[in-house]
């Protein structure tokens, strides 16, 4: 019975590994669905305080600006956008990238970590 356990926990492993390195691939469609909830979340930021704080940290966090780039902002770029959290009266610090393909390259860069690491922790258990 133990056998028949340690197996199919052995089983699940392997295929979320697979199907993560599977599911999450470059694909324009999953592109496309980060960059409109972005979008969303952006044009939603003045009517609900939750968007404008998620906007904010996600800028913080990926070191990003705006949905495509801080020209979203029409030149009154919040302090999110800038490093060290200060734009200054001139913008010269700036981020440049956009939320959209940041966030993008974020998920699908910790998608294959996950895969990697389900496929990595099956092995090791064969091996024992």
């Amino acid at each position: 019975m133990y056998a028949i356990i340690l197996l199919t926990i052995f089983i699940i492993q392997v295929a979320i590994g697979v199907y993560v390195f599977l599911q999450v691939k470059d694909t324009g469609d999953f592109r496309s669905k980060i960059r409109n909830n972005v979008q969303k979340t952006f044009d939603n930021r003045f009517q609900n305080p939750e968007a404008n704080e998620t906007m904010h940290v996600t800028q913080r966090l990926l070191h990003c600006c705006g949905v495509d780039g801080p020209d979203d902002y029409n030149g009154r770029v919040p302090d999110s956008c800038c490093e060290n959290g200060r734009c200054g009266t001139l913008n010269l610090n700036v981020y440049q990238d956009g939320c959209a393909s940041k966030l993008y390259d974020f998920l699908i860069n910790s998608s294959q970590v996950i895969g990697g690491v389900a496929i990595g922790i099956a092995a090791i258990e064969v091996n024992l």
